[in-house]
């Protein structure tokens, strides 16, 4: 960031967008968004694309788990949800950004 870079942050969570904002500084700019939502991610790129031409980088590190849930005692809507934020989100992210 120190070299001019402009982030974009984005978690479905507002209040720990305002949290990396203060922590990195002006250069992010925090984006709420659900990151299993297609449509909401074009649209996040759309925008980005439209206002700053381009993206240069995108890194997909959005995960989650279920604490203290063993495997096999995983219900299926918590898989499921798992591999949404987990997989999909990364995978529905690229193919927003990489036209």
């Amino acid at each position: 960031m120190d070299a001019g870079a402009t982030v974009f942050a984005a978690d479905i969570a507002e209040e720990d967008l305002a949290d990396t904002a203060d922590l990195f500084g002006d250069n992010v700019l925090p984006v709420a968004m659900d990151v299993t939502d297609p449509e909401a991610m074009e649209k996040c790129v759309s925008d980005i694309v439209s206002e700053h031409q381009r993206v240069d980088v995108l890194i997909n590190n959005a995960g989650i788990t279920v604490q203290g849930t063993r495997t096999n005692e995983l219900s299926k809507s918590d898989w499921d949800r798992v591999l949404d934020i987990n997989l999909t989100s990364s995978f529905n992210f690229y193919r927003a950004v990489l036209p």
